[in-house]
């Protein structure tokens, strides 16, 4: 036998062992979302307890091995893994990855920190990073594990589930399932950590998810209720959420839906629909039209000068149809709407941009402007104008023929904006009981005078806006209510770093048939829109 041979043959005998003679190595980013793919590296970010997650890295096992039975073992190959000294069931261990349920404990700490220390341990020695666990973020699964793709959506037809595709699409009215991981720890029964969920009775959420939404996250359009969420019997870790689909859905291929839970919400997927189902047919976009006046006035913010004009336009085919901004009743309303931190094409690609002729405004003082416009998305472009171009008075706007669009005129009038009474200077600190921490508590109640009464008015709080190691990173809570209330309570997340409020008071109206599109007229959207930008805020709880 040559020396290489012999070489060779100990090498393998020793295989385990020299694997575990080196320590650990945990990636920059070492814990992921077991469905987003997302790192828990910060606030915004943060896992569920009971969720299921990746551990990245090298050398974090000698070999691969997956558990056998549940509850779920801590302890795979000799490698375990805690968090604040809390061990984790794990699912499955490689060399490069750890497939494991976050526990539920005493060990987390408090928001707004949330962060914990994960601990990776084998012969060889351990590694440690910090990472962030609390609140709820639910994830879709998708399809061979990929970050944008086809989900796990299936149309649940006679008793069976059938991947939604859009070769086989879901009715209207008819029922779907959605295969996910992060709303945390159930309600009844209870479920401890590394167990498989029950199936009599099945373990389910008591209050989980809003309405799934469809399309643009800030035109809150419903796909359906939810008659069941819960965890998928006799597995761990793993939930499954019900759509009834709404008979008024919009028909489409590949339409894009996302499941929102306050300020934090699962990627966007699509989902094709078709009444009577079977193969759907190409989405018939609808031509839509939106014409804005907006004025911003800033204090303390380093991303908006401190007074703005700008005209926004915003003509395009979407295979959903964009209302209006609506003006709620006279109860205060509150939608939460979401940044997506991964975008995927299904975002950004259902809806297309229409070619305009020329534009040409009028302002209440008379003079005449020819903007130019700048794209700031997938279908909208913004033209700063002059300053004092927005001010109350009739304005007017006038489109030139294009190939696609015919000309067309239409006009408005501005009235004066809203006076903020609310103190909300640079440095106020809003000093809040711990109490009064999460989702649902009021906390602070914001004040204005003057404007139109019928106008609507929406204050948004926004945290993560000044975060420089996450710039994509922030969410928002819109608070609304008719401009003559002159006031609307607000609260605030667990989450109050980077805290900015803005305060828009707007009145937008679908104007009949004003412009002629392919030779159809078509209805457009005018409106105006004063937006005050509040920055350099903070909030602390005591």
């Amino acid at each position: 036998m040559d020396v290489v041979t012999l070489t060779i043959l100990v090498i393998a005998s020793l295989g385990g062992k020299l694997a575990l003679a080196q320590p650990p190595v945990l990636d920059a980013r070492p814990l992921l979302h077991a469905a987003k793919l997302e790192p828990a590296d910060s606030l915004y970010s943060a896992l569920t307890e009971m969720s299921l997650a990746i551990v990245v890295g090298s050398n974090l096992a000698s070999g691969t091995a997956s558990a056998e039975h549940t509850p779920l073992p801590f302890d795979l190959l000799g490698t375990t893994v805690f968090f604040n000294g809390t061990p984790a069931p794990l699912v499955s261990v490689s060399p490069e990855k750890i497939v494991l349920q976050v526990p539920r404990g005493p060990f987390l700490s408090s928001p707004p920190d949330w962060s914990v220390r994960m601990t990776v341990s084998h012969a060889g020695g351990s590694a440690s990073a910090a990472v962030f666990i609390g609140g709820s973020r639910f994830g879709i699964f998708m399809n061979e594990n990929q970050t944008c793709g086809t989900g796990e959506v299936y149309n649940l037809k006679n008793g069976s589930l059938e991947l939604n595709t859009p070769r086989n699409a879901a009715e209207p009215g008819g029922l779907v399932v959605v295969y996910g991981t992060g709303l945390g720890p159930v309600s009844y029964p209870a479920v401890a950590p590394g167990d498989a969920a029950p199936s009599d009775p099945p373990s389910r959420f008591l209050s989980a998810l809003e309405a799934p939404r469809l399309g643009d996250p800030e035109l809150n359009i419903s796909l359906g209720d939810l008659p069941w969420v819960g965890r998928v019997p006799g597995l761990v870790g793993v939930d499954q959420v019900n759509i009834r689909v709404s008979p008024r859905a919009p028909e489409g291929c590949d339409l894009p839906f996302w499941l929102p839970r306050g300020d934090r919400t699962s990627q966007a997927v699509p989902i094709s629909i078709r009444r009577g189902g079977g193969p759907c047919p190409p989405s018939l976009p609808a031509p839509t039209g939106l014409l804005r006046w907006e004025k911003t006035i800033a204090t303390g913010s380093l991303a908006f000068p401190p007074e703005q004009d700008e005209f926004v336009l915003d003509f395009s085919r979407t295979p959903i149809p964009v209302p209006a901004l609506p003006i709620p009743p006279n109860a205060q309303h509150l939608v939460s709407v979401p940044h997506f931190t991964t975008r995927c094409p299904v975002m950004d690609n259902y809806a297309k941009h229409l070619e305009l002729g020329g534009i040409q405004l009028l302002t209440p003082s008379g003079a005449a402007i020819e903007p130019e416009f700048n794209p700031v998305g997938p279908t909208e472009y913004r033209s700063k104008l002059p300053l004092g171009s927005i001010q109350p008075g009739n304005s007017t706007v006038r489109g030139g023929a294009s190939v696609e669009i015919g000309p067309f005129e239409t006009s408005l009038s501005i009235p004066p904006p809203i006076r903020v009474k609310t103190d909300l200077r640079p440095g106020t600190v809003f000093v809040l009981p711990f109490a009064a921490r999460g989702f649902g508590n009021i906390v602070k109640k914001i004040e204005w005078e003057g404007g139109d009464p019928d106008s609507a008015v929406m204050v948004r709080v926004r945290t993560g806006a000044n975060d420089p190691s996450r710039p994509s990173s922030y969410t928002f809570r819109g608070f609304f209510a008719e401009a003559r209330r002159g006031e609307v309570e607000i609260f605030f997340g667990p989450s109050t770093q980077g805290l900015e409020i803005e305060v828009w008071n707007y009145r937008e109206t679908r104007l009949g048939t004003s412009v002629v599109v392919d030779g159809i007229p078509e209805p457009v959207t005018h409106g105006w829109r004063y937006r005050y930008v509040f920055a350099g805020l903070e909030a602390r709880f005591q």
